[in-house]
């Protein structure tokens, strides 16, 4: 069906994809690691594992959904606006506050802000085609660019 089932990695090494009949992958087998995914019938990832030393693992877990918009994916919940972009992203912990990302955008539907969990801000900045040409990291007073990456197109 022209699906990916497999991929050899010269640094990781191989690893092999179970899919279900629509094609979605239900299980990664690879050296010293598997990740397995259920859905829904409507398609809907409702549950991923995988182990606790591979990144991400505050997402493992049931999944749950307004529509096809996901509000949780394990310890971590998110919100959204009405266009359906993710406004916040947030992990929940045990032992202290919750770990909290707020997204920005505009009208175009373009990221232009993060606030991280410590309080840093990045701001991005696109040309008139809407290419993004810059991350920007602001200071305290949240206009100082305090550090900055640009991003060129030929």
């Amino acid at each position: 069906d022209g699906y990916l089932i497999g991929l050899d990695d010269s640094l990781n090494g191989p690893r092999r994809f179970d899919l279900d009949r629509a094609g979605r992958v239900t299980k990664v087998t690879a050296t010293n690691w598997n990740e397995s995914y259920d859905y829904d019938a409507a398609g809907n990832q409702t549950a991923a594992d995988w182990p606790s030393s591979h990144p991400g693992s505050d997402s493992t877990g049931p999944r749950s959904y307004t529509g096809s918009t996901i509000n949780r994916a394990g310890n971590t919940r998110y919100e959204h606006d009405a266009g359906g972009r993710t406004t916040l992203r947030q992990k929940v912990r045990l032992s202290r506050k919750p770990d909290t990302w707020r997204y920005e955008w505009d009208p175009e539907d373009r990221l232009t802000g993060v606030t991280t969990p410590d309080g840093t801000l990045w701001r991005y900045r696109y040309d008139p085609l809407g290419r993004r040409v810059a991350k920007e990291r602001l200071g305290g007073d949240r206009l100082t660019v305090v550090e900055e990456i640009r991003f060129t197109w030929d």
